[in-house]
């Protein structure tokens, strides 16, 4: 089945893996990004010529977003799955980064997927039916150092995704979580440091975390062989996700080293659906398939 799909953060690493891995599986990819016509310009035709639908979408613009995905609806006539992939990872002290930065990294990662499901809802409830996936990160249930702002915004977008979930689950809506672990993409290369360096400073050997975390986690991945960290398994991910029926999708699910992640969430799933029971919410866990004759994308 040709599916209409709309990705964020597609110029490079996990989204450009993804947009190109859909498109062969034959959907109707709309590769959203930034710039498509400026500083991405390369990267938007390198995905038109593997088959994908470049789209101009900021997600920190309110604007830009409605723009984009009322484009794609036009265009596709009806929109199947959301993958939130735009992302930003900027690591330091905590304190140190201005209000200005914390701000920027939760309009990106946060605020933007956000958006993107305010905007994309309403086609998917009059088709009952659609799949929202919101690629988080191991950093949303594990915390380092130095991943403060990153990490928050991260474990609010679980949370934001896992509350999606229950609360579109009669409408035939899957809303799902894929945590990465480490790949080989630029998202640690591009983050910017705090800009309180002064402050940074008072912390001591603490104070050039953005620095010292990329090669300890690379020396590990050397030590600890065994997953791959090629982007591809990431888009595969994606792929098979999409292919699963609804209500046949776990609501979590983690690619790549995990660190222990699946075992948090494995360990955490019990006591999430006793709350729910509690609530008298217990039904919600699932999402319906209320298209007849369909499989409830």
């Amino acid at each position: 089945m040709t599916l209409s799909i709309i990705i964020t953060g597609t110029s490079s690493g996990l989204g450009t893996a993804a947009a190109r891995t859909l498109a062969q599986a034959g959907h109707t990819v709309f590769a959203a990004m930034r710039g498509v016509a400026g500083k991405n310009a390369e990267a938007a035709r390198e995905l038109k010529a593997a088959g994908c639908r470049p789209i101009e979408i900021d997600v920190t613009s309110d604007a830009s977003v409605a723009a984009g995905v009322a484009a794609a609806h036009e265009t596709a006539g009806r929109i199947d799955v959301l993958v939130n992939c735009a992302g930003i990872m900027w690591l330091g002290v905590t304190e140190a980064f201005s209000h200005e930065q914390f701000d920027t990294v939760m309009q990106t990662n946060l605020y933007g997927p956000f958006r993107m499901i305010k905007a994309v809802l309403p086609q998917m409830r009059a088709q009952g039916s659609g799949l929202v996936v919101s690629i988080t990160s191991i950093a949303g249930r594990l915390l380092t150092p130095g991943a403060g702002i990153y990490a928050a915004s991260k474990f609010a977008l679980e949370a934001l995704a896992e509350s999606l979930r229950y609360e579109t689950s009669l409408m035939g809506i899957d809303s799902v979580i894929v945590e990465p672990g480490p790949f080989r993409t630029n998202l640690k290369a591009n983050g910017v440091p705090p800009a309180d360096t002064a402050t940074a400073a008072a912390y001591g050997e603490l104070r050039a975390l953005e620095q010292t975390i990329p090669p300890r986690m690379a020396a590990y991945l050397q030590q600890n062989p065994g997953q791959s960290t090629d982007p591809q398994a990431f888009a595969d991910c994606i792929r098979d996700l999409i292919a699963m029926p609804a209500g046949t999708r776990p609501l979590r699910t983690t690619v790549g080293y995990d660190l222990g992640t699946k075992a948090i969430n494995e360990a955490v799933a019990p006591h999430q659906s006793a709350y729910l029971g509690v609530m008298g919410l217990a039904s919600l866990e699932q999402t319906h398939n209320t298209t007849a004759g369909g499989d409830g994308r």
